[in-house]
């Protein structure tokens, strides 16, 4: 007995050793709480099974010429020697193992897994379970260095085992199940989650032990990727016994990493085919799982897109920004640093860059307007498809890749029809400007659907039809030569593809624009605190501006006529205008206390007067000779990172705008222009000023298209988007199916 204990805690120190994880005695304590204590009688007397082996001998046998049975942590001989066991990297890594301490990123992971066709080993799940898997949603719900005791030196089949290690055991399977999944295994992952429901039924009656709960919400979520939703929704209704139980609990970490996994899952439960109201409806729920914190409700009504328009679309794009950098700034902290180290290939900063990308696509098809800014953020979609580490993406990239898609479907029929030329001037994979050859970046697009499918059967179940009419589209000679042309590739950088900079909320709810490398180092240099339009006024103040924004859009146009047909817009006298305005401005007896939020509240005022007037000379026949209003000058802050690839340059309201330093003092910043009179272009802001007038070439350029292009700086030579057909039709199922 002796003997065997001492056995158990060398072999639970050098695991330690190994992974070089050191846990607090406060969170040991929480850790130890979650398990039945007899499981430490029953892992001292139980024999430990290694199934765990090195693919080359150790160098102790090596030196001595001994045979070496190659046993992980160390082999035999060593163990019954006294001597340490070390192994030496191998020049060719066997794919089935991986050394627990090596340095990993995703690339090497995904390269290590790419031809397996056989189960993950357990240090494989491991690696994956907790490099990759939890943290697109939340923290591992148990410690690595405890869940490696359980499982890598252990016979999960012993019938005699407590019920508190089968439950760990069902926990190891669905997670098995989830990292087959993920690689691309489909028919092995289906046998995991076979043996997890297997071992789940011997225990059912546990229904509320934690690692049996967090079984049923990692099949759940097992379940949902492969569209068996019906399936997702009862575990997650068996997880709600367990969760009945923490009403007025205090939370341990792994009770609330569990708790935040069961939300996301709920997420991935939802059927809805509209992909624009997904991708906005996530934002909330991913805000909350990154940041423990409600999103407030005021900036939760700027994500439903009911009654975006062209006068509020650039701060729905900021506030959609908002939310998502500060959730991606938070989901990267959760990440080992060796897989956020190096920005170029990190899947963390690779799904951002999605993300953002397909959010900007989503809000600006509602409009109708930003049609460059839309064809290239599907660009950056597809392009970041082709990175190594794009085979690890969670389920919930599906829908950004399937819109970048239709995008470009719609394109090649253009294309197809003669009604636009291929080879256009467009955004390249290495950020340059060059031909773009349509026909090739939807057969990436086919390419990423069809790798996405192998691991999760619901993209074949939801956009099999639109694979189908992507094939259709396109010539198969265009896919072979694409697969061709990836072999000759050895590595895709994807380094100007990449958002490079981020606005997030930081702990005192500023809004903090700053570049991404610098929230990498932890050091923030270069950073800009701003405010958001539609979020920095009082309530009364926001009333007030809803309230002058609907009478000013009821005097645009007039009600059609008995003849049926529209009347032509016409123009608002300003004089009338401004007396609106003064009428609405002019409060009750104030205090000194209430000044500024009143000239807050009027320079708001000015603000929607400008956008008003461009509107006026936009589509007024007459706009060259309409009379103008001088607009006193607003302080703007601008954004600008210096970087061509960022095309979201905007310039929002601020009012007495301020730079933090390092050291937390405040100053003037450089950057804060007036939005009138400036002379650099690249500082030109979401609003466009009352001396802008529409260009008088023969493309008849809108007010939408005003408004957004100012967001595509520096790309005059963009072919124009979608001439033909209404944006809001690309996402319609319909227009994909493929015709029999």
């Amino acid at each position: 007995m002796p003997k065997q204990t001492q056995a158990f805690t060398t072999t639970a120190t050098t695991s330690s050793s190994m992974n070089h994880v050191t846990i607090p005695p406060q969170q040991q304590q929480q850790q130890q709480q979650l398990v039945n204590p007899e499981i430490s009688e029953y892992l001292l007397n139980v024999n430990s099974v290694e199934e765990e082996f090195h693919p080359i001998s150790c160098l102790n046998c090596k030196k001595l010429h001994k045979k070496c049975n190659k046993k992980l942590p160390q082999c035999d001989r060593c163990v019954s020697k006294g001597i340490s066991c070390q192994y030496p990297d191998p020049k060719k890594t066997k794919k089935n193992t991986l050394s627990s301490g090596s340095t990993l990123n995703e690339n090497t992971l995904a390269a290590t897994l790419k031809n397996q066709n056989t189960h993950l080993s357990k240090r494989n799940v491991l690696d994956l379970y907790y490099s990759v898997i939890c943290h697109c949603h939340a923290n591992a719900v148990i410690e690595r260095n405890q869940f490696e005791n359980y499982i890598l030196y252990r016979n999960l089949d012993d019938e005699n085992q407590p019920d508190e290690i089968k439950a760990i055991n069902c926990l190891y399977l669905s997670i098995q199940a989830l990292a087959e999944q993920r690689c691309g295994l489909s028919e092995l992952a289906e046998e995991s989650a076979t043996k997890a429901r297997t071992c789940l039924s011997k225990i059912f009656d546990f229904h509320t032990n934690f690692y049996v709960t967090c079984a049923y919400v990692y099949l759940a979520l097992f379940e949902s990727g492969n569209g068996r939703f019906r399936n997702a929704r009862y575990y997650l209704h068996n997880s709600h016994f367990y969760f009945e139980e923490l009403k007025n609990v205090q939370l341990t970490p792994e009770q609330v990493s569990l708790t935040k996994t069961k939300i996301f899952v709920e997420c991935q439960c939802n059927e809805s085919r509209d992909e624009v109201s997904e991708m906005m409806r996530d934002l909330p729920t991913m805000f909350y799982l990154a940041t423990g914190k409600m999103l407030p409700s005021q900036w939760s009504k700027l994500l439903v897109l009911d009654d975006v328009n062209t006068l509020n679309v650039a701060n729905r794009l900021r506030a959609a920004e908002i939310v998502s950098g500060t959730s991606h700034k938070n989901l990267r902290e959760l990440a080992p640093p060796e897989f956020r180290k190096d920005h170029n290939s990190n899947l963390c900063d690779t799904s951002y860059t999605m993300i953002i990308c397909g959010l900007r696509i989503g809000i600006l098809s509602k409009v109708g307007c930003g049609k460059q800014l839309i064809e290239e953020s599907a660009l950056k979609i597809t392009y970041l498809t082709q990175a190594p580490n794009f085979a690890l993406v969670a389920p919930n990239m599906v829908v950004y890749v399937a819109v970048a898609a239709m995008i470009h479907l719609h394109l090649v029929r253009l294309i197809n029809s003669g009604q636009r030329a291929n080879n256009q001037i467009g955004l390249l994979s290495d950020g340059r400007k060059g031909p773009v050859n349509y026909h090739e970046v939807l057969s990436m697009d086919l390419q990423a659907l069809k790798l996405l499918a192998t691991r999760f059967k619901k993209v074949s179940v939801t956009y099999g039809s639109l694979m189908q009419e992507i094939e259709k589209n396109i010539p198969k000679t265009i896919i072979d030569n694409l697969e061709s042309k990836q072999k000759e590739k050895k590595d895709f950088n994807i380094s100007k593809i990449q958002e490079t900079s981020i606005t997030f909320l930081n702990e005192n709810n500023q809004i903090i624009h700053a570049p991404l490398r610098e929230i990498e180092d932890g050091k923030l240099e270069n950073f800009e605190v701003i405010q958001h339009a539609e979020l920095t006024l009082e309530q009364e103040a926001r009333k007030l501006i809803m309230m002058n924004q609907q009478q000013q859009q009821q005097s645009l146009f007039q009600q059609p006529n008995n003849g049926g047909t529209t009347l032509n817009p016409t123009v608002v006298p300003q004089s009338t205008i401004l007396q609106q305005q003064q009428q609405l401005l002019q409060p009750p007896p104030l205090s000194q206390q209430s000044i500024s939020s009143i000239q807050l509240q009027q320079q708001q005022q000015q603000l929607q007067q400008s956008l008003l007037h461009s509107s006026f000379t936009s589509n007024h026949p007459n706009y060259m000779h309409a009379p103008t209003v001088a607009t006193p000058t607003l302080n703007t802050i601008a954004y600008n990172n210096n970087n061509s690839n960022n095309l979201l340059y905007t310039t929002l309201p601020y009012i007495d705008p301020t730079i933090l330093n390092a050291n937390g003092t405040a100053q003037t910043p450089n950057t804060v222009t007036s939005a009138s009179s400036s002379s650099d272009t690249s500082f030109e802001g979401l609003n466009p000023q009352p001396e802008q007038h529409v260009s008088s070439d023969e493309d008849d350029n809108t007010f939408e298209d005003l408004l957004l292009d100012e967001l595509m700086q520096n790309n005059e030579d963009f072919d124009p988007f979608l001439e033909y057909d209404d944006l809001d039709t690309i996402f319609d199922p319909s227009t994909y199916v493929a015709e029999e």
